[in-house]
């Protein structure tokens, strides 16, 4: 069913707290890519460090190169949201130019993926724990596993796909023993013994779906296949996503194609795209093809964002086609259907096995050159960020406005999904008069964080932001559960874990003024009605829940000092109880 997601009156939202992860020092620097929290009030980081770096009690140095500049080093740490500093960090590289993009961590199993290039017409070292592989000038891959052993990590194992032309990477997935790295290849690249060749009739840019599957043995690993997917043309991956041992491609491609032996046709002209995504499942010695879906339409249209909820895959993207067909028998109509304006779109497509079928389709309500790049499904909930252009764009009936036209600022957006498509809930901005960099969505205690990077000086709600910082920002509506009547403490702090909670969770609190003696805790149901009264230290302590009925909750803490006087508020938390 295509329909027009539905606008409603929206809930204004604050961005607070901003977890500064990184800042640009001198000639130093450290960006962040990725982050994964561990479920205990910590966040695992990765990214890619250049100069002399400090993080926590560790001091980090990047390699140089032929020349004495320093290069970019991978680098991985873990930290503490509690205490606001790193508990430990660690990095790896050579004379090359590395960056680790992608993470996932399994119990105390780290393993992420990134990319390496050597400079042109050089090779280039790039060393994992013992083993140093040579790299070329072409793009190359590389996965690699630690283990968090406490207050340090240790390199497991790396394995390096070695390239002569152009790659690129958009995932990485854990099943058990089996890691997938997904991406894109143009040229030859070798994992070990193993090869993996993409087909290139066209004379440059012929990329192929890249799939590539790696054996953890504990401290070491082997290369089990790498596989290309495509056909003689162009298939650029875009997004990936993963259950088990079947793999999800989203994509584009130029003319028409051949993809998983499905033929795709292309109603564009020149070099517009259509978008695709398939189904891969690994059978043992490969991985095989089970469907595709093909979207498309007479413009350039993209799927830049997948989320996956059982059998669900949730698709985001953005089209320049006046009609965009997804699959038989479901059309989506522009937002601006007089100049078939670039619409972006979420879908909802589901998995049936050997088949799979669109459910709805829907445009983005509002107005504006609005780029879809990320989507995150959780608690029933639709998140969605990205970067937008222009004066101003309108989501649902909030306008965000740029704060440079010339650059693009990043948004995002909380829908709720219906039947036949999704309403919008709220949306915020963020973001400098500089370029801006959304890298990811994650929810912690039940609240939506940015991922991002901003270029120049900002500020994003309350907080002050320097220029090249990487950082989380929490969005938070202005809902009964969240709102205090008192001025908030700047640079306090909460952690509110585990939650989900069912008995009792734990809150830690960092930051309150040194007249505090001591926090006012009060829990609220649903309706504003307060259901529970406790007092806490200004570290923290338990959050009785018992007896609770299962729903949503809010907490507000208020600090008080020794004579019972209020000083002012923490931010509000909420925790769902079941």
């Amino acid at each position: 069913m295509a329909t027009v997601l539905h606008a409603q009156a929206q809930q204004p939202i604050t961005w607070d707290p901003v977890v500064a992860l990184s800042q640009r020092v001198a000639d130093s620097s450290v960006y962040v890519t990725k982050v994964v929290p561990d479920g205990q009030g910590n966040l695992y980081v990765a990214g890619s460090i250049a100069g002399r770096v400090h993080l926590g009690s560790t001091t980090l140095e990047s390699t140089r190169n032929y020349y004495g500049s320093y290069t970019g080093d991978i680098f991985v740490g873990k930290y503490s949201l509690s205490t606001g500093r790193y508990l430990w960090a660690t990095s790896t590289g050579g004379n090359g130019g590395e960056s680790a993009r992608e993470l996932v961590v399994v119990g105390n199993s780290i393993y992420l993926a990134g990319t390496t290039r050597a400079p042109a017409a050089t090779t280039a070292r790039l060393t994992f724990g013992a083993t140093t592989y040579t790299t070329t000038a072409g793009f190359c891959l590389f996965v690699a596993k630690l283990t968090d052993q406490g207050s340090r990590a240790a390199w497991q194992w790396g394995k390096v796909g070695v390239n002569d032309y152009l790659s690129d990477l958009v995932g990485l997935g854990v099943n058990g023993t089996s890691v997938y790295l997904a991406g894109d290849l143009s040229g030859t690249m070798k994992w070990d013994t193993k090869t993996a060749k993409s087909n290139q009739a066209l004379a440059y840019n012929a990329d192929d779906l890249l799939v590539v599957k790696i054996t953890d043995a504990g401290s070491t690993a082997t290369v089990a296949w790498a596989q290309c997917i495509g056909s003689a043309t162009y298939e650029n991956a875009d997004a990936f996503a993963m259950s088990g041992n079947n793999l999800y491609f989203a994509g584009d491609y130029f003319n028409t194609s051949t993809i998983g032996g499905t033929p795709l046709p292309n109603t564009g002209t020149g070099t517009s795209t259509d978008a695709f995504v398939i189904k891969l499942t690994d059978t043992g010695p490969a991985v095989a093809p089970v469907w595709v879906q093909h979207l498309g339409g007479t413009g350039t249209d993209v799927v830049r964002a997948l989320a996956l909820n059982g059998s669900t895959l949730y698709l985001g993207g953005n089209t320049g086609s006046r009609r965009l067909a997804l699959g038989p028998g479901l059309a989506l109509a522009a937002r601006d259907t007089a100049r078939g304006a670039n619409t972006p779109f979420l879908a909802r497509l589901t998995d049936a096995g050997p088949s799979s079928s669109f459910q709805w389709a829907a445009a983005v309500p509002g107005a504006g050159d609005t780029a879809v790049e990320q989507l995150l499904r959780a608690g029933g909930q639709l998140y969605v960020g990205g970067s937008f252009s222009g004066d101003s764009v309108t989501l649902g009936r909030t306008v965000l406005r740029n704060r440079n036209p010339l650059n693009t600022d990043l948004y995002a957006l909380r829908l709720e999904e219906t039947p036949t498509g999704a309403t919008p809930v709220w949306a915020g901005r963020l973001g400098s008069t500089s370029y801006d960099f959304l890298y990811s969505l994650l929810l912690l205690n039940d609240r939506l964080y940015v991922q991002a990077y901003n270029t120049a000086a900002t500020t994003i709600g309350a907080t002050a932001v320097p220029a090249g910082t990487s950082y989380l920002a929490a969005a938070v509506p202005q809902t009964p559960l969240a709102t205090t009547g008192a001025t908030t403490l700047p640079g306090t702090r909460v952690h509110l874990y585990p939650n989900p909670a069912h008995a009792a969770a734990t809150l830690a609190l960092a930051g309150l003024p040194a007249r505090a003696t001591h926090v006012q805790l009060t829990l609220l149901d649903a309706t504003g009605r307060t259901v529970g009264r406790h007092r806490l230290g200004t570290a923290g302590g338990p959050l009785p829940l018992a007896g609770l009925a299962p729903g949503l909750y809010g907490v507000r803490l208020t600090a008080q000092d020794a004579q019972g006087r209020t000083l002012g508020e923490l931010p509000a938390q909420r925790v769902s109880v079941w």
